[in-house]
């Protein structure tokens, strides 16, 4: 191992990077730390126990770059490959970088001289989430809106930050004074998988001086994402409970102390936020532990404010949601296209009718004149009468709008995940239950579950779902599109850029649709423009507003769909 001692150049930084396997990226990961504007770093690599090329290529920098010191380990994790190298760096700050990361070539120098003017032993900057299509997502709006050069004691700060549920649990994002981690001893966990959770709070609360710096300097690269099988999950649920078993305790020690007793609270509403987490990982699995946060949310803490309570319930309550089965609402638009729900609408509804205690289907007739309104009537009072189908009608949509129409019956559906259903597919025999067990095994509250059956011409790709409020913070379908077509492309690529998991399942027996044709389609548009030419247009103005970060769409509308002059059987909705 070397080390500098140029007198001339003292060490003031020391850049820390746990490699494990990262071979693939480690060369821009490296480059991005070597060409900082800031000469005086050292940059420790810490290889923990790479089976790839990755600590070949850690060599190979490290001849060429005498600022390089090379750490080599069996495979201990993430967590001791930090504290290996917090154990040797010699700067007077420390900042993290992962492996598979980048950063801003200024990174150093602004925080540093940040760092002084503020006399601060953390500043915390800010990080942009890079997609593999090249867009850029600031996902912690919240903490650059807060960020105005703030200046306080880390207690006030993560208080206000926890208030303003901007917290960031992320090392990359401390840029921290090392005889500040020393003399706290703030080493990281080595025996839980979310160490980051546990070491950010006690290393935000204990700082007498913190600085907020708006500054995107951090570039987190999201890769294609993994289904974690069930033994990594309860692996994570696990370490989980024990990051929220040592905040209680680190919670109890700060209570003994005058000094910190008025930032207790917060410390427990990040407890029940770790609840949440828990059960949106793997709810099927929390029962076992609901009882011990149950226990702490009955505790009196003198020092819980209203807020402080109010948090703790909300997430708690959040988080036993997840418990039971969430309900569904397939949401069916037409408009003068009787010949084709004449055959779906029956079979659906018997092929779901097992499941009507938590199951609806909503159907939007915008202004047919094809005799469907009398068709319901008709043949089913019963299933309206039970609440299983609700049947609304408007002419307020004089010309087929496929983003209004979907909007709509969506905005209509009363039920915790919303699947839109073209009046031309089959739900397929219990195909509700279907969706519900896939949205549970995923997360149905993160995630968007397409049914396409991998045909573009078997008219299964508008059958998307997704939770109700995920829907709504997507900002719905895009209402400023061509009547017709790539609103749902739009849709699956705005939510997967805005953080959900996707999913496609293409079960031919749960994807099924009549034979339609594109012509059929815009049949009842007023444009002019072939299918085709409207995808083109509507791809064209979705690619300009995604590359513009505009990733909610109808920002601009004072609302989405038609909320006006729809009609029951029975009068006007509410």
């Amino acid at each position: 191992m070397k080390t500098l001692t140029n007198a001339k150049n003292p060490i003031v930084i020391s850049v820390i990077v746990p490699v494990y396997n990262s071979e693939l990226y480690l060369d821009k990961c490296i480059n991005t730390i070597i060409h900082q504007t800031c000469r005086t770093i050292e940059i420790i690599l810490v290889n923990d126990g790479s089976t790839d090329r990755s600590f070949e290529i850690m060599e190979s920098y490290s001849k060429i770059d005498e600022r390089i010191i090379l750490i080599s380990q069996s495979n201990m994790g993430v967590s001791a490959a930090r504290n290996a190298g917090l154990n040797i760096a010699t700067g007077e700050y420390v900042l993290f970088v992962n492996s598979d990361d980048s950063i801003r070539n200024d990174t150093v120098e602004i925080l540093y001289q940040h760092a002084l003017s503020a006399n601060a032993e953390i500043v915390i900057g800010n990080v942009l989430f890079c997609y593999p299509d090249g867009k850029q997502v600031p996902v912690y709006q919240r903490l650059t809106e807060y960020a105005k050069h703030l200046q306080l004691s880390g207690k006030q700060c993560f208080s206000q930050l926890i208030e303003a549920y901007a917290f960031p649990p992320l090392v990359f994002l401390y840029f921290a004074k090392r005889a500040f981690l020393q003399n706290y001893q703030l080493f990281f966990d080595e025996n839980i998988v979310h160490a980051d959770e546990l070491w950010c709070v006690k290393t935000l609360i204990f700082a007498r001086q913190v600085s907020v710096l708006d500054f995107f300097y951090y570039f987190y690269h999201k890769r294609q994402a993994k289904i974690m099988n069930f033994d990594f999950k309860k692996h994570r649920v696990l370490s989980l409970v024990s990051v929220g078993r040592e905040l209680e305790t680190f919670a109890a020690e700060l209570q003994e102390n005058q000094a910190f007793i008025n930032v207790v609270g917060y410390v427990y509403v990040r407890i029940f936020y770790i609840y949440h987490a828990i059960c949106r990982l793997m709810a099927e699995e929390t029962n076992e532990y609901k009882k011990y946060f149950m226990r702490l949310l009955e505790k009196k803490y003198p020092a819980l404010s209203d807020f402080q309570r109010q948090a703790c319930n909300e997430y708690f309550n959040k988080g036993n949601s997840l418990f039971r089965n969430p309900t569904l609402s397939f949401c069916i638009t037409c408009k003068n296209r009787f010949e084709q729900i004449r055959q779906t609408l029956p079979q659906n509804l018997k092929d779901n009718s097992e499941s009507k205690e938590f199951i609806e289907f909503i159907l939007v007739d915008f202004g047919s004149t094809d005799g469907l309104q009398e068709w319901i009537v008709e043949n089913f009072k019963t299933e309206m009468e039970e609440g299983y189908l609700k049947y609304y009608y408007t002419d307020e949509l004089q010309s087929w709008h496929a983003s209004i129409a979907k909007n709509t019956s969506h905005l209509l559906a009363n039920n915790d995940i919303v699947v839109n259903l073209d009046c031309d597919n089959f739900t397929g025999k219990n195909g509700g239950v279907f969706v519900v067990e896939h949205m549970k095994k995923f997360g149905w509250n993160r995630t968007v579950l397409h049914q396409f059956g991998n045909d573009y011409e078997d008219g299964s790709y508008g059958r998307i779902a997704l939770s109700k409020s995920n829907f709504l913070y997507l900002g719905g379908y895009d209402e400023s599109f061509e009547p017709a077509a790539y609103q749902d492309m739009d849709l699956l690529l705005r939510a997967q850029l805005l953080g959900f998991s996707y999913f496609n399942i293409a079960d031919k027996n749960y994807c099924n649709a009549l034979v339609n044709t594109k012509e059929k389609t815009i049949i009842n548009t007023s444009s002019n423009l072939s299918w085709n030419e409207m995808n083109q247009r509507n791809y064209q103005l979705s690619l300009q507003k995604i590359t513009s970060g505009k990733l909610q769409a109808n920002m601009d509308n004072d609302h989405i769909g038609i909320i006006d002059y729809i009609y029951t059987l029975t009068g006007v909705t509410d």
